[in-house]
C-alpha cells in the first residue's frame, strides 16, 4: 500500500479519463492537503462497490468545487492568517485554470493506514470527517480536527497544496 491521497482532474467520470499525468494528477504521500478537502461537501462522497465492501471517494464538478472552495477561503484566514489566505487564493487560481469537468479525491489509500484489514476499505465516517472541519460553527483547530499553524509552517506546500519543494 502506498499511503497516498490522489487528486484527479478529468473530463468525465471514467477511470481512464485522467488528463496529462504530470499536470493533472497529484499524489502526495502520508498527507491529505487541506486545500483539497475544501472542494467537497458530504453530498460529493461517492460509494463504489468493490470486492470486499464499499469504496468511498469524493467527486464534484469543477463548478461545484470552485464554489465550495471560494465559500471556504475565509476560513483559511481565520485559522492560519494572511499568508495562508494568500496561498489559498493562488491555489484557487492555479487549480481552476486547467480545462476539466470533474475533480476527484481518492483518500482510501491514505486513510487505510489507520483501518484494520481490509485496509483498502475506509469507512464512510472517516471520509465525512475530512470535511467536517469546514463547519464554521466549530473551532476545528482547537478540536484537533486540523493541524496548528506551527505544524503547517514547517512545510506549507505539503500541508495545504500537496506539493513538496522537490515537485517540478
Amino acid at each position: 500500500m502506498g499511503n497516498y491521497a490522489n487528486l484527479t482532474l478529468a473530463y468525465d467520470k471514467e477511470e481512464n479519463s485522467r488528463l496529462d499525468f504530470e499536470k493533472h494528477y497529484i499524489s502526495p504521500k502520508y498527507i491529505i492537503p487541506l486545500f483539497w478537502t475544501a472542494f467537497f461537501k458530504v453530498e460529493h462522497i461517492v460509494e463504489k462497490d468493490i470486492e470486499g465492501g464499499p469504496y468511498y471517494y469524493f467527486e464534484a464538478t469543477k463548478a461545484d468545487a470552485m464554489s465550495n472552495f471560494e465559500a471556504r477561503m475565509h476560513l483559511f484566514f481565520k485559522w492560519y492568517g494572511q499568508e495562508v489566505f494568500e496561498l489559498s487564493k493562488e491555489f484557487f487560481q492555479s487549480i481552476f485554470s486547467f480545462d476539466y469537468t470533474y475533480i476527484m479525491l481518492d483518500v482510501d489509500d491514505i486513510l487505510g493506514m489507520s483501518v484494520e484489514y481490509p485496509a483498502t476499505i475506509v469507512s464512510l465516517q472517516q471520509v465525512q470527517e475530512l470535511i467536517d472541519c469546514f463547519d464554521d460553527s466549530i473551532d476545528a483547530i482547537e478540536q484537533k480536527m486540523l493541524p496548528s499553524l506551527d505544524d503547517i509552517n514547517e512545510d506549507l506546500n505539503s500541508w495545504l497544496v500537496g506539493l513538496d519543494d522537490e515537485y517540478p
